[in-house]
């Protein structure tokens, strides 16, 4: 298990983050991995991008301000995104490290 996106995570993949609305709906948030520890949401609220320490939780936190200001904004961000892989949404939670290409 990797806690790193540059060590689990592969370049374009695509992760959501899954969380309820005040009225208690489920709703998503979507990004991409770019690399280099960066995500891109996918939002029309400008190009910035998450980048450095931990980006996947920048991008949960800032999710949460946006949508749940009603809400802290602190949340395990592991545990609440998800991967596309292989046509299929999995957790984050407990991501295997990506092997190095030969």
């Amino acid at each position: 298990m990797s806690r790193k996106l540059s060590e689990c995570v592969r370049l374009h993949e695509r992760i959501r983050h899954r969380f309820k609305d005040q009225q208690g709906n489920l709703k998503y948030e979507y990004a991409i991995y770019l690399g280099n520890n960066e995500l891109l949401p996918i939002r029309d609220d400008g190009l910035k991008t998450y980048v450095g320490r931990s980006p996947l939780n920048q991008f949960t936190e800032n999710n949460y301000r946006i949508h749940r200001p009603d809400r802290t904004f602190r949340n395990n961000a592991w545990k609440q995104c998800e991967i596309l892989r292989d046509d299929e949404w999995i957790s984050m939670l407990n991501l295997e490290a990506i092997p190095a290409p030969p």
